[in-house]
């Protein structure tokens, strides 16, 4: 063999080894094992669908469903309270995680609208410089548009009327003859 041809392994003797006596030293650090215990697991999934469901709510959407992991734990429990929001605000948690969602709302909701308002300057005047002319004038266009709406829907209330009326009218026709 020449120089710098070996590739041979190498063997870590330290002091949990083992090597010498046949016995290591157990670890110090201890493994957590990947299964849980079974009321372990239910209480976790609890929580996490207790979460979703105040999620769900604050956020206005339907209440997902129930994991299909959970589902033989919390099915029987959640039925019986009358659905998922009803279940979530029987259990002793709810307020809590509901404030605390809730706060977390506010806070992120506020911090956008400083980022917003940071980035976007305002482009009009202050209120106290304007003019009142200017003020008046834009307070008659937001009327005038609104009032343009409004006859746009009344026109198309009539003209829908008026099919029903023809409908029925023929209807009767139809039924008589």
């Amino acid at each position: 063999m020449g120089r710098g041809d070996y590739f041979g392994g190498s063997t870590i003797i330290g002091p949990r080894s083992g090597w010498f006596s046949g016995v290591g030293r157990a670890s110090s650090k201890t493994v957590p094992s990947k299964s849980g215990t079974t009321s372990n697991l239910g209480a976790e999934h609890r929580l996490h669908y207790l979460h979703a469901v105040i999620q769900a709510e604050l956020t206005a959407k339907t209440p997902p469903a129930i994991p299909k992991k959970a589902k033989a734990n919390l099915q029987a429990l959640v039925d019986a309270k009358g659905g998922p929001l009803a279940w979530a605000r029987s259990q002793v948690e709810y307020h809590q995680f509901r404030d605390k969602k809730l706060r977390k709302q506010k806070k992120k909701t506020a911090t956008s609208k400083e980022a917003v308002e940071k980035a976007i300057p305002s482009v009009s005047p202050p209120p106290a410089l304007r003019n009142l002319d200017d003020e008046v004038a834009d307070q008659l266009k937001v009327i005038g548009a609104a009032m343009a709406q409004v006859s746009s829907l009344i026109r198309q209330i009539a003209d829908r009327q008026a099919r029903i009326e023809e409908l029925l009218s023929n209807k009767r026709h139809d039924g008589v003859d």
